[in-house]
């Protein structure tokens, strides 16, 4: 799926329960997530190096083994940001590290017009804008570097 997919079915699912920010709003925080994971990662359908058969659907037979073997080519940073946009393939392993810091953005970005509206009497809910701060901190220093560390094993 699309980055814009993947943020268009977050916004339908949450825009009932509370969520302030628009479809485009929601986009801009997938892609920055998206965009600091390829500090640490690599996106597959941008570094052209995925090579690995996916699953098939379900009630199908496996797909036929690849004949011959392609070649695995390493994986290479994404050097421009501007590379990763909206219409960028994500897999669902780039999603599952991408997802988390997704969903702090925007509870950031949701959490900041909540308290800019305390003035005019708004009653404000969820965590400020502070407490989601921290947890981004944590998540861009500590859990995305951990999580996207690869090394290549060389035998002696």
């Amino acid at each position: 799926m699309t980055l814009e997919e993947l943020a268009g079915e977050f916004y339908a699912e949450r825009v009932s329960a509370g969520l302030l920010l628009d479809e485009t709003e929601t986009l801009a925080c997938a892609v920055s997530a998206g965009r600091y994971y390829c500090a640490y990662g690599t996106i597959m359908s941008l570094s052209m190096n995925d090579v690995l058969q996916g699953s098939p659907i379900p009630g199908q037979s496996l797909p036929e083994p690849l004949d011959p073997e392609p070649e695995i080519v390493p994986a290479l940073p994404a050097k421009n940001l501007g590379f990763l946009t909206g219409d960028t393939e994500i897999s669902m392993g780039e999603w599952a590290i991408i997802k988390p810091l997704f969903l702090l953005y925007v509870e950031r970005d949701n959490a900041t017009r909540l308290e800019a509206s305390r003035g005019l009497g708004v009653d404000v809910f969820g965590r400020s804008v502070s407490e989601v701060a921290q947890e981004i901190e944590r998540m861009e220093n500590e859990t995305i570097p951990t999580k996207c560390f690869r090394h290549v094993v060389i035998e002696v």
